[in-house]
């Protein structure tokens, strides 16, 4: 059982206590990560808030920091159960949800009205991007090309 707080606690007679644990404290753009080592489900806690893992649950990676989206950045982020990435582009704080994880943080790519650039997409299908900004999806590559002259 876990018991919360300062008191004096009195075990019962078929009792162990296994630790005390530490309270986390999470900031404003933090977010802590609880996995339950017996049923395996996550949980994601945001802060600002005082965090109490129940019992059985456990954490890895410590308090990781929440990513912030803007107009020119957005973030790939990655299902851990199935591996599908997808590209969030909400304006804000983004805290990943349970079972998900940030992988990077992308900026706008620009092409000038004189540029153009060639986005090769998981499909195999082509687009050629000229004179706009875009965020390139996932699994999307920008082609190079290298010309050379025989001249």
């Amino acid at each position: 059982r876990n018991e919360l707080g300062p008191q004096l606690l009195v075990l019962g007679p078929y009792e162990k206590m296994l630790g005390v644990q530490v309270k986390v404290v999470l900031e404003k753009d933090e977010y802590y990560r609880l996995v339950n080592k017996r049923t395996g489900t996550e949980r994601v806690v945001k802060g600002p808030n005082v965090v109490v893992p129940e019992t059985g649950e456990e954490n890895d990676e410590g308090k990781q920091k929440a990513v912030f989206i803007t107009v020119q950045t957005a973030a790939i982020v990655e299902y851990r159960t199935t591996g599908q990435q997808r590209l969030e582009t909400n304006p804000g704080v983004f805290y990943p949800g349970p079972y998900e994880m940030i992988k990077s943080v992308r900026s706008r790519t620009a092409v000038r009205a004189n540029e153009a650039a060639v986005v090769r997409h998981s499909s195999g299908n082509v687009t050629v991007k000229t004179g706009e900004a875009f965020f390139l999806d996932p699994y999307s590559t920008i082609v190079e090309y290298s010309w050379s002259s025989y001249a």
